[in-house]
């Protein structure tokens, strides 16, 4: 530990400088939350957009430049009976339209197509060709006080339900946005209620001490108040607007990460305790052993997750300032308030087994003296079946196939995918989502905008291409473009970059202009495009960061590169493992377009806690053992915390599984399958053999001074000095 960091600590391990803090963070929370109260900006309910350089962005901000009435989102109205729509549904379709034209509709309804309005191809292609149903098409923009949701509550409110056979249903882009969110709503209490009670159970079972399972909840709390607080205030005081997906991970990053570096400094301070006769003076060699560590922990984290801001994509951004901010304020609670609340309630926060000076408590490590025997005795076999079991899960990362289709993440029922399925049957699948196409050119030549139409319509993908506008100054046309199949199915998407290219290329031969694609298929297309740009992007930069992290803590450079390569193995083992259990278990062969680089930052960032944590203590032991002894001293007493540890942060990430998102069930799931590896295999087996494989030269360049050879007992203990371990949680054995 450095001298800069030993005296922080010290100074702050006193009773005087624990009041201090915990009036500070009081003060702080209660500050900062009523500064959010009087300056509310709720995070934007799960919104998916695409940065200003994509070429759907660009397709949008031309529309409302030059289409102001087809600005907006969609909402699509289906009518539909079995063997035809009679008299009476097309006057109930009449009324509709006229309602939504009214001064009785949603104010921000911007523009309404229906086929008794429309005339030509556009009023035959919002009737299905059975006479079955029929098609409303009305635009909804976020104004006038009405937000989308609500604008599409009042059109279902309008249109009720119906018990004569006539089936109305609301979906499109808009109703799809409006089912999400009203799915999502509520999802961030959830988990916050969710997790707090699991960390409350595990922590109780862990230390059988009420009272400590409830005193690091409430430090973590003060941590999740000022972070939520601060992503609040954030979009006030740096324009800064975090989705609200990103928030979703906020408590379990809190909690998760919180409760670890309590358990830390717990499986110091409680021996401690026993050696020494006033708390402060026992926190105080806890944090001289731990600070540094979590420190590192902490700032690997912080690095990787900020690294996630540097992304092109809006959504993966948000989460990188929204995880950033919270690990910041999680660690400095760990730091500082955690241990601050410990030493005001000194031994009696362990009642009823209170740490009793003079009395060493023995803990029981029999399993992890038994697993670090067999690592320090067989670190060949330790090493090569992790290494196989991680690489056979690894091969399910082949079945990988990203998801764009918002409707395919549902996994409850929802308005807007019975309207779907109605829409798919009567128009075809590609009806759901028409792309746009935005000719612009130099002369008001009409035969420019008939060139481009004709080119597109000779693709066999394209059911049709219809004009729906000119702009004022007759430059511009907008076409509406749909698809035969699945507007968001991969084989659609790929067809994007082709018809842009024929577009222009039509566009060229009559004396050139702009065309340009957008909508939900073209930036199903610049979303995976601009992902797999971020990933490559923020993985090399993260493994960079992580890499120099562990490199000054550890004080080698060929550590942090076998770590990092069983990180990623980790990492593709947990990704391949979800797949399987998706298409299995979920009957999905998609998975979200996120996950993959979620699941790296996360696995690798806190896959970094538990190698600091064992490699911190395998450092300190080598002082006086030789590396393999050393080894498996430390896999005994480090193994109970790890464990509880991991079984906590994968606990706080399995909450996800709750919500009715598919990606979020994705993410928590495999997050949280990939700590569970980590813990059992990677950090109990994987490492600490392949060290004893290594040998010494596992930390070059620097040259571990170990001590003299000692005989190991059959159970693993140095038959010359039988050593007490540091106690360990009592429920992990």
């Amino acid at each position: 530990m450095t001298r800069l960091l030993a005296g922080l600590t010290d100074r702050i391990a006193s009773r005087r400088a624990a009041w201090v803090i915990v009036a500070a963070w009081t003060v702080l929370a209660i500050g900062l939350t009523v500064l959010a109260q009087k300056n509310p900006a709720p995070p934007e309910a799960f919104a998916f957009t695409l940065p200003a350089s994509a070429e759907s962005s660009k397709v949008d901000k031309l529309i409302a430049r030059d289409f102001p009435q087809s600005k907006g989102v969609a909402a699509t109205i289906v009518l539909y009976r079995h063997g035809g729509l009679s008299a009476a549904d097309r006057v109930e379709a009449q009324s509709i339209a006229g309602w939504l034209r009214s001064a009785a509709a949603p104010g921000n309804v911007t523009s309404v197509v229906d086929p008794f309005s429309a005339a030509g191809p556009q009023a035959a292609s919002l009737v299905s060709k059975d006479g079955s149903a029929l098609l409303i098409q009305a635009l909804v923009a976020e104004r006038g006080g009405t937000s989308l949701d609500d604008a599409v509550s009042a059109i279902r409110r309008h249109v009720g339900t119906r018990s004569d056979g006539l089936v109305i249903r609301v979906t499109g882009p808009a109703g799809i946005l409006a089912d999400l969110t009203l799915l999502t709503s509520k999802i961030l209490g959830s988990i916050l209620l969710i997790t707090l009670l699991l960390v409350l159970v595990i922590l109780g079972l862990v230390y059988r001490a009420p009272l400590l399972a409830l005193l690091p909840v409430v430090a973590v709390a003060f941590a999740y108040t000022v972070a939520s607080a601060l992503l609040t205030l954030g979009e006030h005081i740096a324009g800064v607007a975090v989705n609200g997906e990103a928030t979703a991970f906020v408590p379990i990053l809190v909690f998760g990460a919180g409760t670890d570096y309590t358990l830390f400094i717990l499986s110091r301070y409680r021996p401690a305790l026993t050696e020494e006769r006033e708390a402060p003076s026992a926190m105080r060699r806890a944090l001289r052993a731990v600070a540094e560590p979590i420190l590192a922990s902490g700032g690997v984290v912080f690095l990787a997750t900020l690294a996630l801001t540097l992304a092109a994509l809006p959504l993966n951004h948000d989460v990188g300032i929204a995880l950033a901010i919270t690990i910041a304020c999680v660690l400095l609670a760990g730091l500082t308030l955690i241990p601050g609340i410990l030493i005001l309630f000194g031994r009696a926060a362990f009642w009823p087994a209170v740490p009793r000076l003079g009395h060493p408590e023995q803990a029981r490590v029999r399993l992890w003296s038994t697993v670090g025997t067999f690592v320090a005795r067989r670190p060949a076999i330790a090493t090569v079946l992790p290494l196989l079991l991680l690489a056979a899960l690894a091969t399910g990362v082949l079945q990988y196939q990203p998801r764009f289709a918002t409707l395919d993440a549902y996994l409850r029922p929802s308005e807007s995918l019975q309207g779907y399925e109605l829409l798919k049957q009567s128009f075809g699948a590609g009806s759901l989502a028409p792309s746009q196409v935005l000719v612009t050119f130099s002369s008001r030549d009409p035969a420019s905008a008939l060139t481009v139409q004709k080119a597109l319509m000779a693709s066999p993908a394209v059911e049709s291409v219809t004009a729906t506008g000119t702009s004022q100054d007759g430059r511009v046309t907008l076409f509406r473009m749909q698809f035969r199949s699945d507007p968001y199915a991969p084989g659609t998407l790929d067809l994007i970059p082709q018809l842009r290219s024929t577009a222009r290329q039509a566009m060229a031969s009559v004396g050139g202009g702009q065309v340009l694609i957008g909508g939900s298929t073209a930036s199903a297309y610049d979303t995976r495009t601009i992902s797999a740009d971020d990933t490559r992007m923020v993985v090399a930069l993260v493994l960079i960061l992580v890499s120099l992290v562990l490199g000054l803590f550890l004080r080698s450079v060929l550590a942090p590169l076998y770590l990092l390569l069983i990180n990623g193995l980790t990492f593709a083992a947990a990704l391949g493992l979800v797949l399987y259990l998706n298409r299995s278990v979920l009957n999905s062969p998609t998975a979200s377009v996120q996950l993959p680089l979620l699941l790296f930052v996360f696995l690798t960032a806190l896959g970094a806690d538990y190698n600091i944590f064992l490699l911190s203590r395998v450092r300190e032991e080598v002082r006086n053992y030789p590396l393999a002894q050393a080894i498996q001293r430390s896999v005994t007493s480090t193994g109970g915390v790890i464990t509880s540890a991991g079984i906590v942060l994968a606990g706080t990430f399995s909450v996800l599984a709750t919500v009715p998102v598919r990606d979020g069930v994705e993410t928590g799931i495999a997050v949280a399958l990939g700590i569970l590896l980590d813990t059992f295999v990677v950090r109990s087996l994987l490492v600490p053999g392949l060290m004893g494989l290594i040998g010494r030269k596992a930390w070059w360049p620097i040259k571990l001074a170990t001590g003299a050879a000692h005989e190991l007992c059959a159970d693993g203990q140095d038959r010359r000095k039988r050593p007490t371990p540091d106690l360990e949680p009592r429920a992990v054995t």
